[in-house]
């Protein structure tokens, strides 16, 4: 069942770096708990999926460029920011791309 975008939910901002490593910034705690992230090259889209198997996509469209460095990413690190810009509650998602 898909959801609201997360970006929608809570300010996010989301970080690739050339070699795969992948950051998922929040402020304010999540509403959901995610049991893995994939890349849709199709949509170029982000999607969160839940325990349940919901589908939650981030709500950024994904660049070439940022797919590109997706391509090396095994995992995505959730880190909750509080108000007082300090991170809290880091977490580790698998990360995987589905096939076009």
């Amino acid at each position: 069942m898909p959801l609201k975008p997360l970006s929608h939910e809570n300010d996010v901002e989301f970080i690739v770096t050339s070699v795969g490593n992948a950051v998922l910034l929040h402020r304010g705690p999540l509403q959901r708990d995610y049991s893995w992230v994939q890349l849709d090259r199709d949509n170029h889209s982000l999607q969160l999926i839940t325990p349940e198997g919901d589908i939650q996509d981030l709500g950024m469209r994904m660049h070439p460029p940022f797919e590109k460095n997706l391509d090396a990413t095994r995992e995505l690190i959730l880190i909750h920011v509080d108000d007082n810009n300090v991170c809290r509650d880091m977490r580790f998602l698998k990360f995987t791309t589905m096939v076009q």
